[in-house]
């Protein structure tokens, strides 16, 4: 480009650009934005050795057995209001326990593969029919999901101190299958 042509298309150039940038100035607009998610939280299970169930008045449960010794993995999410919190419960739902036989249930501290207020696991907790805490204040925050993900949880068989100890290699009590259900509830 030679004269005169190169001195248009320099001004047309410029003139395009301060067009341009001018315009965007006189149209940019702050706008603010908020974003509410309602309260929610869900909670599952990872492992190897998971057998569920649906019992029809408590909703899914854990199937176990004295033969269960694989880890299983306790997945959670959650979204709490301000400066609430949610806890996880444990309890007993189905089967039959002999009386000289009890559970524990030992939760290891969340393994960090996910983000936010991790709830704090209660150590080992005895299953009974009636909901326990096993962790709790948890805020918004999610574990991850699958194996190696959340809390660990181990099961223990033992026996009522000043028991036989052979019950629990006895062919009736490794037969026997217990269901425990988990349960996120809201703190008020």
């Amino acid at each position: 480009m030679q004269g005169p042509y190169r001195c248009f298309f320099v001004l047309f150039y410029l003139l395009s650009m301060g067009g341009n940038l001018s315009a965007q100035q006189e149209n940019t607009a702050k706008i603010p934005v908020q974003l509410s998610i309602p309260p929610s939280a869900s909670l599952t299970l990872a492992g190897s050795d998971i057998q569920l169930s649906f019992n029809q008045s408590k909703g899914a449960e854990q199937i176990i057995s004295p033969s269960n010794f694989g880890k299983i993995w306790l997945n959670y999410s959650s979204v709490v209001e301000g400066n609430s919190t949610n806890s996880i419960y444990v309890s007993l739902a189905s089967g039959n326990l002999p009386a000289d036989v009890n559970i524990k249930l030992n939760v290891g501290q969340d393994v960090g593969a996910g983000s936010g207020k991790m709830g704090n696991p209660i150590k080992q907790v005895t299953l009974t029919n009636y909901p326990q805490a096993i962790i709790t204040d948890i805020g918004s925050c999610y574990t991850g999901q699958g194996i190696n993900k959340g809390h660990p949880l181990t099961y223990s068989w033992e026996l009522s101190p000043n028991k036989d100890s052979d019950i629990l290699t006895t062919e009736d009590i490794s037969n026997i299958e217990v269901g425990v259900v988990y349960t996120i509830i809201a703190n008020e």
